[in-house]
């Protein structure tokens, strides 16, 4: 899969999980009212990590990750131009991975609105790591604001045959199986890659405004593939960020991302 390649959104052809500062805050003000612990099967192994080890300023590990680049939106029309430079996403040296969103006035950097604004980074294992049927966790602390900024948090996928299950901290806030597809094709029986990324605005949630202040982090303690003794691995992916989308002639990916937010994303191969 080409970095670069982008395609059309539609309603349940994969799912994006996209967890934003404003979502989590309102799922744990009603934790004991609409969610319970995620009882899943036992860890029994791990079978892809990055620990985020390293000297301070060095690039994430280009045999685990390919950094992608460009501004064009990215099916959201999200600000920000992806780079890769150590600017945006480079290690902290206490076994950490830092992405930081930065203002812009370089113009030769080139978004669909015109001149970038902001700078960020976005990066995949889509050459490197695949799987199926495995839990991905991502231990983030993302950027300023509401809720649960200022601490680390837990944000994983559940993933089995028949179910999806999206977690915070091991509590369960969305489940989704093959009865919850509005008649569409079940697609999560593909090995899927990760996504890790930070975004600046889009659709949803909105722009920045005066409030905003920059520049921001998100800090990524580690993002790991864990195997479950309930199935039998596969192969998959995982992207950090947070909302619910799809994308075609996409390899599968669980994506974590922030537009000043956090997000989990799943792309379905060619």
């Amino acid at each position: 899969m080409a970095a670069a390649h982008r395609a059309r959104r539609r309603p349940l052809g994969g799912v994006v999980l996209l967890v934003t500062t404003a979502l989590v805050a309102a799922m744990f003000m009603s934790l004991t009212r609409s969610v319970a612990p995620h009882a899943g099967a036992a860890v029994v192994g791990q079978t892809w990590s990055d620990e985020f080890d390293g000297a301070a300023g060095r690039a994430p590990d280009a045999a685990k990750w390919t950094l992608e680049t460009g501004g064009s939106g990215f099916g959201n029309h999200e600000l920000q131009y992806y780079t890769s430079s150590t600017s945006n996403a480079a290690l902290d040296g206490q076994a950490h991975l830092v992405i930081t969103a930065r203002k812009s006035s370089d113009a030769g950097l080139g978004c669909w609105y015109g001149q970038c604004q902001y700078t960020l980074a976005r990066m995949n294992t889509a050459k490197t790591f695949t799987r199926a049927y495995v839990r991905f966790e991502a231990r983030v602390k993302i950027p300023r604001g509401r809720a649960l900024a200022d601490d680390f948090h837990v944000f994983a996928v559940d993933w089995s045959p028949n179910s999806l299950a999206w977690s915070v901290d091991g509590t369960t806030y969305k489940t989704l199986t093959p009865a919850g597809t509005g008649g569409n094709k079940w697609v999560f029986d593909h090995p899927f890659f990760v996504i890790l990324n930070l975004a600046v605005g889009g659709d949803w949630p909105g722009s920045p405004d005066a409030s905003t202040s920059f520049p921001q982090t998100m800090t990524v303690d580690h993002v790991r593939a864990l195997l479950r003794r309930s199935v039998r691995a596969l192969g998959k992916c995982l992207d950090v960020a947070g909302r619910l989308h799809s994308r075609r002639r996409r390899r599968p990916a669980l994506h974590l991302q922030r537009n000043q937010r956090p997000e989990m994303d799943v792309h379905r191969r060619p």
